[in-house]
């Protein structure tokens, strides 16, 4: 009977160990499967920085490349003040010539006053014809008042833009992989997370570039036009002077103003009356005083 319950014993605890290891094995498995994928992901996660840092190599022989072939990228800005005789037909002038070089005109306002007329207009010519059309701009006008040209070179910051842009790239298809290959849900939102903000990155770089290449592509013109031409009034005709209603104006503004006095004076009498009334009485009674005393001496 007691070596029953040895037996009995010692198979129960066989049993417990053999339970103990599998789940041992079990759990150490799946801890490994979740530090495989957690490193997998880190090593992705960490690659903008790795990409940024590897881009300095990139951009170092992109610059250097662009110093030795292609020219620098530069963006102008120029800012001319016109006189001119004829302002409607000089801006006209501009905007033919604007759009026969392929360029654009963004914006164009003119106003004419009694004296002068005045107008402005901003357009957008190809960097290529910018002095071309600056020369244009010279022969159509009588006198170049004002010109101002400012350039910024943004060759540098390009370059840098688009070796970024091709690191984040490169991440996007790294991370879109791993998320092929993931399996557990908590990995897919982790991937896909990253995607979208790796996307974003990349939407952003791309409209900066495209940004960069307008401005660089296309040089922007401010062109204000001042009339030269000498004011000279024309002879007034007879049913401009006015002559009938200008007198009948003034006489009915003397009648006013005479109707104005005596209104006045009226208000003034019987609203002071009054006192008008007491300084009556004084003036009588030292009247009568001063004859009295007269009569004495």
């Amino acid at each position: 009977m007691r070596k029953r319950w040895l037996l009995y014993g010692a198979g129960v605890i066989v049993v417990l160990f053999g339970l103990l290891a599998g789940g041992y094995e079990l759990s150490k498995k799946t801890a490994y499967k979740e530090e495989k994928m957690t490193n997998m992901y880190t090593s992705f996660s960490g690659m903008s920085d790795v990409e940024i840092s590897s881009s300095e190599v990139v951009q170092n022989k992109d610059a250097g490349s662009v110093e030795k072939g292609s020219s620098q990228m530069m963006a102008y800005r120029d800012s001319v003040t016109l006189s001119v005789a004829d302002t409607e037909a000089v801006m006209t002038l501009i905007v033919k010539e604007t759009e026969r070089i392929d360029g654009m005109v963004v914006s164009s306002y003119i106003n004419q006053e009694k004296e002068e007329t005045r107008a402005n207009v901003e357009v957008r010519v190809p960097s290529v014809d910018r002095l071309t059309f600056l020369g244009f701009l010279s022969k159509a006008a009588d006198d170049v008042i004002e010109q101002r040209s400012q350039g910024e070179d943004v060759t540098e910051q390009y370059v840098d833009n688009e070796s970024r842009l091709k690191g984040k790239k490169k991440l996007e298809e790294r991370l879109i992989h791993l998320l092929e290959k993931a399996d557990e849900t908590e990995d897919l939102i982790r991937v896909s997370n990253e995607i979208e903000r790796v996307q974003t990155e990349i939407e952003q770089l791309e409209g900066k570039q495209r940004y960069l290449k307008g401005v660089t592509d296309y040089a922007r013109v401010s062109i204000q036009l001042v009339d030269a031409s000498v004011y000279v009034p024309d002879v007034a005709k007879s049913e401009d002077l006015k002559t009938g209603e200008k007198i009948k104006h003034a006489f009915v503004s003397s009648i006013n103003t005479l109707m104005g006095f005596f209104s006045g004076l009226i208000v003034f009498i019987v609203g002071y009356s009054p006192i008008i009334a007491l300084g009556i009485l004084c003036g009588i009674v030292l009247n009568y005083w001063y004859k009295k005393k007269k009569k004495r001496d």
